[in-house]
């Protein structure tokens, strides 16, 4: 079976003795050789290293963790990484805090619809652009889509991928008519755009499949009908919800108009915000993006309309009323090194560490 980027964290303990967070900022100095009068310059990066340790285990244990480290294959895979005490706020933040102003970029991020407060270390990333807000978006077995018909894993159809078991194979019949959807609470969706995209390859059915995104009550404002081939083909619908809509958004995948029976494939379904498609980011009970996470508050924030001092940077303009995630906030990461190390002592304990790098 193949393997899927960016990877969870072995879920089976033990898990990270400990988490060394390190702050990258880089900035160049020169000193005059006469007066010893320094010049500072402050470049645009900033990102986050860590440094990860493991306990002792024995090879049962250990195993995990050195399958998922080699799984990564030096840099070139990512996997996802936070802060483990930083889960959730200090104070009492709550409300729907959101992204005051388009443009922004820098140091600061000016946001509103914050009740309570942020604390100076408090973590949190924007949902915007280039991230995908559904849940186990290669798995639509999973129970966060709501289907009917019956759905399956197929070994036989070969995924855009070039990988065969991330394929779903849908059995689309009269009476269940094979439809799925996955609804995604976000506080700011009336007036936001969103852009729902899922590659789609014909079985024996070979009528119009239509690609929904709604909210939960106002009926189909986004809504764009395909006609798959026999090649595995990229579909996307974008739409921007009404100021009425409920605040939550629906992506959803229904053969419109088509009465027979007969199966149709599915592989990397992707719900982002704005009006365009992004590069596809697998998903499993975590939603990540490329960009932009860990941002850390460095100032305490008060209710209202507030600019939060954050680190690292801003890398790229958030939206305008791109919401904050102020929980399980987590960053996508990759090894600092190709080589992949682990010791083995008489005591038949394992002893494995890593360095890792923000993935940019």
């Amino acid at each position: 079976m193949s393997i899927s980027y960016p990877l969870i964290l072995p879920a089976s303990p033990p898990g990270l003795a400990s988490v060394e967070m390190i702050g990258e900022s880089l900035a160049g100095i020169a000193a005059s050789p006469f007066t010893a009068q320094q010049q500072i310059y402050e470049w645009p990066g900033q990102f986050w290293r860590a440094k990860c340790s493991l306990p002792p285990m024995a090879r049962v244990n250990a195993e995990r963790w050195i399958s998922f480290l080699l799984s990564l294959r030096g840099i070139t895979g990512t996997f996802l990484l936070g802060d483990p005490l930083g889960k959730t706020p200090q104070g009492t933040a709550g409300g729907s805090p959101i992204v005051s102003g388009a443009g922004q970029a820098g140091k600061t991020l000016a946001i509103s619809g914050l009740t309570g407060a942020l604390k100076a270390g408090d973590y949190f990333h924007i949902g915007s652009a280039g991230e995908n807000s559904l849940l186990w978006s290669q798995d639509f077995t999973n129970a966060a889509w709501i289907k009917t018909g019956t759905i399956v894993n197929s070994t036989s159809i070969v995924g855009p991928d070039g990988n065969s078991y991330t394929t779903i194979e849908i059995n689309q019949n009269v009476a269940a008519n094979g439809f799925m959807y996955q609804l995604v609470t976000d506080a700011s969706s009336p007036g936001s755009s969103y852009t729902f995209s899922v590659w789609i390859k014909s079985g024996t059915l070979t009528g119009n499949i239509a690609l929904v995104i709604r909210d939960g009550v106002q009926g189909n404002p986004g809504i764009v009908t395909v006609t798959p081939t026999g090649t595995w083909t990229r579909y996307s619908v974008s739409t921007t919800l009404p100021p009425s809509a409920a605040p939550n958004v629906i992506a959803m995948i229904d053969p419109v108009n088509n009465a027979g029976t007969g199966t149709y494939y599915l592989w990397g379904a992707q719900l982002e915000r704005g009006l365009v498609v992004n590069n596809y980011i697998p998903t499993t009970s975590l939603v990540s993006g490329p960009t932009r996470q860990l941002l850390k508050n460095l100032t305490d924030a008060g209710p209202g309309s507030v600019t939060l001092d954050i680190f690292p940077k801003l890398r790229t303009s958030p939206l305008n009323a791109d919401p904050l995630i102020l929980t399980n906030s987590v960053g996508m990461f990759r090894l600092t090194s190709n080589s992949t190390p682990w010791t083995a002592d008489k005591a038949k304990f394992y002893g494995i560490s890593f360095e890792a790098v923000e993935a940019l």
